[in-house]
């Protein structure tokens, strides 16, 4: 084997180990997280311990015995009777025997599970929390949803209601070195795009250019495609991916543009809510 050969398979190597490494952690921030994937009503048995030996033993830890689980991840084990740790934001408000609707942000699966808390909702003790909690949850989805693309809305450079009136080859109006073809090539089209309204960005911008991949390769497959006759919302940033920031409109070297999350590309009835959450402070 080759000094060539023998550095990919150490990288895949490591890739693999990496990965393998975070199948049983959650992907929240270890500090203050925001999006939950957990969701149950339950009974503080105990403070300041935890359930199972991997989790770290801290102020803020709750054992929370599950009364019923409103949502959770599919591969997740948890049911009635069960016992997790709940990394409290502020655990001075939790006494023992408090009962809660719990927001959670998965963290350790293993022999147990261990979340921290994004939110929670007080029960009194022998009170249903059915009807309520399920309509209460819903709203926090909702508040979760809204959270999130006001982040990208703020990360996007311009956000434009249009349709798609022409998908292209990329144009090179610029070269460029160091271009070459690699193992992940996008395989860059261009869409062209009438706008319709600007809703961030674009004053005085009839048309854009929005690069995105044709090809299906892992690190691309998850980028929006667009079709001719396509009508959405879409966030954009200027397109530092390329290599080439430039592209040509009716002759003109003009701005190339991005949209490479599926959160990116919204349908046009969205640009309500789009447009709501641009002028509504959070």
């Amino acid at each position: 084997m080759g000094r060539g050969n023998l550095t990919v398979h150490s990288l895949r190597i490591v890739m693999l180990l990496v990965i393998g490494a975070f199948v049983c952690v959650g992907q929240t921030s270890p500090n203050s997280p925001t999006k939950f994937d957990l969701v149950l009503v339950g009974t503080v048995t105990q403070k300041g311990e935890s359930s199972f030996r991997e989790v770290p033993r801290s102020s803020k830890n709750l054992v929370v015995q599950v009364e019923k689980v409103l949502d959770k991840p599919q591969s997740v084990a948890l049911k009635p009777g069960d016992s997790l740790t709940v990394v409290a934001k502020d655990p001075s408000v939790f006494s023992k025997g408090a009962r809660a609707m719990f927001y959670l942000a998965g963290w350790i699966y293993g022999r147990g599970v261990a979340a921290r808390e994004v939110s929670h909702d007080m029960l009194q003790a022998g009170a249903a929390a059915a009807g309520g909690g399920e309509n209460r949850m819903q709203e926090m989805r909702k508040q979760q949803r809204d959270q999130e693309l006001r982040a990208r809305i703020a990360a996007a450079d311009m956000v434009v209601v249009g349709t798609v009136t022409e998908v292209r080859p990329e144009s090179k109006p610029v070269p460029t070195r160091g271009r070459g073809l690699s193992e992940h090539n996008p395989a860059w089209q261009e869409a062209v795009i009438n706008v319709q309204s600007n809703l961030k960005g674009a004053q005085g911008q009839n048309q854009l250019v929005v690069r995105f991949p044709k090809s299906m390769d892992v690190a691309w497959y998850l980028a929006p495609r667009f079709k001719e006759g396509q009508s959405g919302t879409f966030l954009l940033k200027k397109d530092v991916v390329s290599g080439v920031p430039k592209t040509m409109l009716a002759g003109t070297p003009v701005q190339a543009w991005t949209a490479l999350s599926p959160g990116d590309v919204l349908s046009g009835v969205d640009a309500d809510r789009v447009r709501e959450l641009s002028v509504r402070k959070p």
